[in-house]
């Protein structure tokens, strides 16, 4: 059988549970910190739409993807959500339960669709890089049983404030407007209450490559940041946003857990002291090359995972910080 390319494609991902980066023009994508190589790279359209195969775009959100040869329809089944795409049609066709919607696209569907809309019927979050033609997706965050209205990790990176016309939202708009340099663990929140309102959740965390903050991308427990710059940019001020006064306790890797003491975080920005250690230890200048060199030491990839843990008197929430270090020629 002829293999359709973008359809049946020659590898299969895994569904994201952190966060994806696409690059316009790269076969390789990178998944929750892993490499993989597609056999079709995006592109933007005529009508500047970021286009994915559509077989990745599925696997990614962890659907079943059916080609229909009669109707030149690609189906998507998700949970509890139905998105139909007819090769050709400006149209995209979502079902959920008895109820069916369309929504219009300013582009014609192809077997390389654009990204967006399929990504955000799912309810998935789209980020656009516009300095590394990067393209990033994000699960949607788990829905807090306190009924916080917190939307979870900020788009990267926080110095974005444009998007093209393939992106719709502007990625940075609820990025921190700073990237805290404060010693200690004081943030710029307002001092712990008696009585905290609810356990404590993320809602950004940001590290600076060359004076250019970027933020991390994923849900309140688990996010990804990719950092992406020159050999010689320096990895500075590292930042945690959270919703409550907390301690932060590491728990791994074992090396990082047995010499970083628990941090005070006070309601809103704090410098992360933990990730501050990891940039002291990389080498003379904390520059990203240095910090791909330490991290492919440790890890042999070129990524590593910061596990802890928040807490206060009411309760205890885990969280994870993924850090992908991308070094650019």
């Amino acid at each position: 059988m002829r293999r359709v390319p973008g359809f049946s494609a020659a590898v299969k991902l895994p569904p994201v549970t952190r966060g994806v980066l696409f690059t316009i023009g790269s076969k390789d994508v990178t998944v929750d910190g892993q490499v993989y190589q597609l056999d079709v790279a995006p592109y933007i359209d005529a009508q500047g739409r970021t286009m994915v195969p559509v077989r990745y775009v599925g696997e990614l959100l962890g659907c079943s993807v059916v080609w229909e040869p009669d109707t030149r329809t690609v189906v998507l089944t998700g949970e509890g959500v139905v998105v139909s795409l007819e090769i050709g049609s400006r149209e995209l066709s979502i079902t959920q339960g008895s109820n069916t919607r369309t929504v219009s696209m300013d582009t014609e569907a192809v077997i390389v669709p654009p990204v967006r809309f399929v990504a955000e019927a799912f309810d998935y979050a789209v980020g656009w890089n516009g300095a590394t033609k990067g393209v990033t997706l994000s699960p949607p965050a788990p829905t807090s049983s306190s009924g916080s209205a917190n939307s979870g990790i900020t788009t990267s990176p926080a110095s974005q404030t444009t998007s093209p016309s393939s992106t719709s939202t502007t990625p940075t708009s609820s990025a921190p407007s700073g990237g805290g340099g404060g010693g200690g663990g004081g943030g710029s929140g307002s001092g712990a209450p008696s009585t905290p309102a609810a356990p404590p959740t993320v809602t950004a965390a940001t590290i600076s490559v060359g004076g250019v903050p970027f933020s991390a991308q994923g849900s309140p427990t688990s996010a990804t940041v990719i950092l992406t710059g020159s050999k010689g940019a320096v990895v500075s001020d590292p930042t945690i946003s959270v919703t409550e006064p907390c301690v932060l306790t590491i728990t791994g890797p074992a090396i990082l857990a047995s010499i970083t003491q628990p941090q005070q975080l006070n309601a809103g920005q704090n410098t992360w002291d933990a990730l501050n250690q990891v940039l002291q230890a990389t080498g003379s200048q904390a520059t990203l090359g240095e910090l791909y060199d330490f991290v492919h030491a440790a890890t042999g990839g070129d990524s590593f995972t910061l596990a802890g843990t928040l807490s206060n008197s009411s309760g205890t929430t885990p969280i994870s910080l993924t850090v992908v270090v991308n070094v650019t020629p």
